[in-house]
């Protein structure tokens, strides 16, 4: 999984490239802020991943669960950072950074899409599915950088946004439909949260803290 990984990354990270050598350090500014503004909401989901996996891949119905529970999370969290990101910019970045609103506007929920393919990720990698993933990720780069320097040339930070958004999106898709075919999860059950999800995170809650708790006498001892 190490190189679909670095792959991966290549999606998340190198649009800012493409950027700079295309329009300059000012729209660089742009689009950082708002991509900022986004990795805040990516960080949050990436605990949830954490948190719900700790034996990750094994179990299909916690892969599922820690899926639902991202995208869940996901959209509280991209609301309420889409809601004050004009005010959040202004205040730390100033008036001249305006442009980067529509950016975080674009970015926000695609990172949410961007996390939550996390957790099928590492179930495939789990069940050894590392040659597709890497064909996959291989295939997305390119048509994805050649996608960004052909839109942001023409529309800057925006279009580059709208760009990234479109490859987490496609990504999110790709991975939901492959996890399903390999561990035999249907969809709806990887996407769809239920209500019984929330007492499923509070249980898992209560049974990490009781294990933590546990563990102090030992290290104590």
């Amino acid at each position: 999984g190490g190189i679909a990984a670095l792959l991966v990354l290549g999606v998340w990270r190198l649009d800012v490239v493409v950027l700079g050598v295309l329009r300059g350090p000012d729209d660089v500014g742009i689009y950082a802020v708002g991509v900022s503004m986004a990795e805040i909401v990516f960080v949050l989901l990436l605990s949830v991943r954490t948190l719900m996996l700790s034996s990750l891949g094994r179990d299909p119905q916690r892969v599922a669960l820690a899926t639902r529970m991202t995208l869940l999370v996901g959209a509280f969290s991209a609301v309420a950072a889409i809601a004050v990101a004009p005010q959040v910019i202004e205040l730390f970045f100033g008036g001249e950074f305006a442009g980067s609103v529509s950016v975080a506007r674009v970015l926000v929920p695609a990172a949410v899409l961007l996390a939550a393919h996390f957790p099928l990720f590492d179930a495939l990698v789990a069940r050894e599915d590392d040659r597709w993933l890497v064909v996959f990720a291989a295939a997305l780069l390119p048509v994805y950088l050649f996608a960004v320097a052909v839109v942001a040339d023409a529309h800057g930070p925006f279009g580059a946004a709208a760009v990234s958004a479109v490859a987490y999106t496609a990504l999110f898709i790709a991975m939901v439909g492959r996890t399903s075919s390999v561990v035999g999860t249907p969809w709806a059950e990887l996407v769809v949260p239920r209500a019984a999800d929330l007492s499923a995170v509070w249980a898992n809650l209560r049974g990490r803290g009781r294990d933590t708790a546990e563990s102090e006498p030992e290290r104590s001892a």
